[in-house]
């Protein structure tokens, strides 16, 4: 069974707050789904552990989860989705989100849309998964957004991941 699992640019952005995963709850309760990818891009310039070469640091801690993820579930697709700093910042400044509660209590500052855009680049560009993609929702709907993952997405689906798709219509 495959698994998808999405990290955010920012977690302000709101065409890309979610996580999903198709193919094991226990992977996203466990802390070992996309949660570590945040950690990777939030910690160092918000928490303040887990820089480059301090204990706990967390492109290495990514390293080692991407490997355990590829052990347990090779079929993992990874999608990064992102957006023009100014159109975050404006996305932010518009006040609209589908997830309100999470998003006002968040540590982002617009001012650093630059530097965290960055790290979540560098991050999925040195990932250890077999299956990614990315998708820019900077002049995008969320409902264009969504067609170009359901195209992007598809040629890596599983045969069993078509079967359960076709046994779902």
């Amino acid at each position: 069974m495959g698994s998808i699992l999405a990290y955010w640019s920012t977690s302000s952005d709101i065409r890309s707050s979610s996580t999903l995963d198709a193919g094991s709850p226990e992977a996203v309760n466990s802390g070992t789904s996309t949660g570590y990818y945040g950690d990777a891009g939030f910690a160092p310039l918000y928490w303040g552990y887990g820089r480059p070469g301090e204990y706990a640091d967390r492109r290495e801690m990514r390293k080692h989860y991407d490997e355990e993820v590829m052990h347990t579930m090779p079929d993992t697709i990874l999608v990064l989705l992102k957006a023009t700093p100014d159109a975050i910042r404006s996305r932010m400044s518009e006040g609209k989100s589908l997830f309100p509660e999470r998003h006002a209590a968040t540590m982002f500052k617009a001012e650093d849309a630059e530097v965290v855009l960055g790290r979540f680049q560098e991050e999925f560009e040195n990932s250890l998964l077999a299956h990614s993609f990315s998708i820019d929702t900077t002049d995008s709907t969320v409902e264009e957004s969504l067609q170009e993952f359901v195209t992007k997405v598809e040629p890596h689906l599983t045969p069993t991941d078509r079967e359960r798709i076709a046994t779902q219509d």
